[in-house]
């Protein structure tokens, strides 16, 4: 959590990008799921680690929801403007996962996404995760099944998203011929 205290409009704006995103951590999840069960296996993969890069992905994903540079999103605080009934397992679930932060975001800084070419660094970022994948699956899975309690009490919490989801997009500078198209996007 970065402490910020948002104010209802803000928190939406937000949540949209954060819904977006979250939806395409899940996709990824999924996929990195079927892949280690083996009930997908994908047609034309080059290399013996497609499993590898789907998790690389998921991770950096799950990295870029949480982020601490306060230019990027960091959902814990739209979730306790959002869901303030939920706030103390909002808190909670933030506590138990931030010990792993760094952890989290080195690994999608030095391999996931951003790719470190000092090879010692990207080497021992990998080596720090692999020592630690079972702590790392649990914050993720701690992480997922908050997202997705929230998610499904979103209609109860945000009935009117998609009328508010509207003006917000107007004043990010979606022309009203694309209004339509946008919100479909983000919901």
């Amino acid at each position: 959590m970065q402490g910020r205290t948002l104010s209802r409009k803000d928190a939406l704006a937000e949540y949209l990008v954060y819904r977006r995103r979250t939806y395409e951590h899940l996709h990824m999840f999924q996929i990195l799921l079927d892949l280690k069960d083996k009930t997908y296996t994908p047609q034309n993969s080059f290399s013996k680690n497609f499993t590898d890069t789907v998790q690389h992905m998921v991770l950096g994903v799950f990295a870029s929801l949480m982020d601490s540079h306060r230019q990027a999103l960091n959902v814990f605080d739209v979730w306790v403007a959002l869901y303030p009934s939920e706030k103390t397992r909002i808190e909670e679930t933030w506590r138990r996962i931030k010990p792993h932060i760094k952890l989290i975001r080195d690994l999608r800084n030095k391999v996931c996404f951003h790719a470190c070419k000092n090879l010692r660094d990207y080497i021992k970022a990998l080596r720090t995760y692999e020592e630690n994948t079972q702590v790392i699956g649990g914050a993720m899975a701690e992480f997922g099944k908050l997202a997705k309690d929230l998610i499904g009490k979103e209609s109860e919490s945000l009935p009117n998203l998609k009328e508010e989801a509207g003006p917000i997009l107007r004043k990010a500078g979606v022309p009203e011929e694309c209004l339509e198209k946008v919100v479909e996007y983000f919901l």
